[in-house]
């Protein structure tokens, strides 16, 4: 029998699949990337800052991605602040909106655009 998967589960793989492509194309970029002009140093990508929208407890807001960095571990940590406000703070993946972590993937340079 074939076995329909819902959508939540197609919509887990893409996740999923984000992820592993955020954190092949930061491995490659050095395994850090700060994005906009008050976040610059080593492994800086300049002035574009990706846009994502995340699940907050009052709901969906927009928030502009600073830095994100593979952790000891493995894990990613993004650090992002609500549009209306200039507070970073650490953003979970897992409240990202599906197709959104691809946001951040493009805005690293691959090595051919380094």
């Amino acid at each position: 029998m074939n076995e329909q998967k819902s959508i939540y589960d197609c919509y887990e793989e893409i996740k999923q699949r984000e992820i592993r492509e955020l954190k092949e194309r930061l491995s490659a970029f050095g395994g850090v990337a700060h994005f906009g002009p008050d976040y610059t140093g080593e492994g800086a990508t300049g002035v574009d800052i990706p846009y994502i929208c995340v699940h907050f407890d009052e709901g969906p807001l927009d928030v502009r991605v600073h830095a994100v960095s593979i952790c000891q571990g493995g894990t990613l940590e993004v650090l992002g602040s609500i549009e209306t406000d200039n507070y970073p703070r650490t953003i979970k993946l897992d409240d990202i909106a599906y197709g959104n972590i691809e946001f951040i993937t493009d805005s690293i340079p691959t090595n051919e655009e380094n």
